[in-house]
C-alpha cells in the first residue's frame, strides 16, 4: 500500500529529472544550433534572403536554447513546487518557440528560397535542419505534456489511504472492493486527464500558437495582394507556371542567370548572353 511520503517523494524525483532532462536537451540544442548557424552563413550568398533569414533564426535559437539551460541550472536548487511551474512554463515556451520556427522557416523558404542552392552535395544541410528541428520539436513537447502530468500538487498535503475511506463514506466492512490509491490505474487516469484539461495553460497554448499562425497566414496574403508581383509568393508562383508546374533546379539556375545578366549590365548589340547550353 502507498502513503503519503512514497507519492511526494514519487513525484519530486519524476519532476526533478524532467526538469534535469530539459536542461539538458536546451544545451545540447544550443550547440545544434550553433554549428547550424555557422554551417548556414555560406548559404547566404547563393540562397537569397531565406538564406539570411533562416541564418539569423539559427542564431536565435541558439541564443534561445543557451539563455534556458542557464537559468534552469540557476534554479535547480529551488522547491520541487516552483521547479514544476518552471519546467511547465520553459517547456511550453520552448514547445512554442520550436512549432513557430519550423512555421516561420515553412514559409521563408517557399517564398523566396533558390532550389539551386543546396547543390554541389549540399543536400546534407537540408537533412540536419530536418532532423534537428524534428527532435527537437518531439523533445520539447513530450517534456511539455509529460510536465503537466506529473505536475507537482499546489496543495501541500496528499490524502492518505485512512482519509480517502473517510472522504467517500465507506470502511472496510462494508465496501465491496477495498480503496487503494495507486500512482496508475483507470479512476486516477481519468481524473489527470480532467485536472489537465482544467489546467489554464492547456487552453492558453493552443490558443497562442493558433493566433500565431492566423497572423502569419493574414500577414502574407495582405502583404502579396499589396505587392503585387514583386512578393516573393507571387514570384514563387510564377516560376511554377513558368515551367508548367516543375522546379527544375538546374533550369531555374540558368533562367536566373539570364535575368542577373540584363538586370546587372547595360549592353549594347555587340554583347551576347551567356552560353547555356540550350
Amino acid at each position: 500500500m502507498l502513503d503519503e511520503t512514497y507519492y511526494r517523494n514519487l513525484l519530486r524525483g519524476r519532476i526533478r529529472l524532467a526538469y534535469l532532462s530539459f536542461t539538458m536537451v536546451s544545451f545540447l540544442s544550443s550547440i545544434g544550433y550553433l554549428i547550424w548557424s555557422i554551417d548556414w552563413i555560406k548559404h547566404t550568398t547563393n540562397c537569397g534572403r531565406s538564406g539570411i533569414f533562416i541564418s539569423y533564426f539559427a542564431i536565435v535559437a541558439t541564443v534561445f536554447y543557451a539563455g534556458l539551460a542557464t537559468i534552469g541550472l540557476f534554479l535547480f536548487r529551488r522547491p520541487t513546487r516552483i521547479l514544476s511551474r518552471i519546467l511547465i512554463g520553459f517547456a511550453t515556451s520552448s514547445s512554442i518557440f520550436v512549432i513557430g520556427m519550423i512555421l516561420i522557416m515553412i514559409i521563408s523558404m517557399i517564398a523566396s528560397f533558390e532550389p539551386y542552392c543546396l547543390r554541389d552535395k549540399n543536400t546534407f544541410d537540408a537533412i540536419y535542419i530536418i532532423i534537428l528541428t524534428g527532435i527537437t520539436c518531439t523533445i520539447h513537447v513530450s517534456l511539455l505534456v509529460f510536465a503537466i502530468m506529473v505536475r507537482y500538487p499546489a496543495s501541500s498535503h496528499l490524502p492518505t489511504y485512512r482519509e480517502a475511506i473517510s472522504a467517500t463514506g465507506a470502511n472496510r466492512m462494508t465496501e465491496r472492493k477495498p480503496i487503494v490509491l495507486k500512482a496508475t490505474g483507470t479512476a486516477a487516469w481519468k481524473l489527470r486527464i480532467y485536472s489537465i484539461l482544467r489546467y489554464p495553460m492547456t487552453r492558453t497554448g493552443p490558443a497562442v500558437t493558433a493566433a500565431v499562425a492566423i497572423y502569419l497566414i493574414a500577414f502574407n496574403v495582405g502583404m502579396r495582394l499589396w505587392k503585387g508581383d514583386e512578393h516573393p509568393l507571387n514570384r514563387f508562383v510564377w516560376r511554377i507556371r513558368e515551367q508548367e508546374g516543375s522546379l527544375n533546379p538546374e533550369l531555374l539556375y540558368k533562367k536566373k542567370i539570364v535575368q542577373d545578366y540584363h538586370y546587372s549590365r547595360i549592353f549594347d548589340a555587340k554583347d551576347d548572353p551567356p552560353h547555356l547550353g540550350y
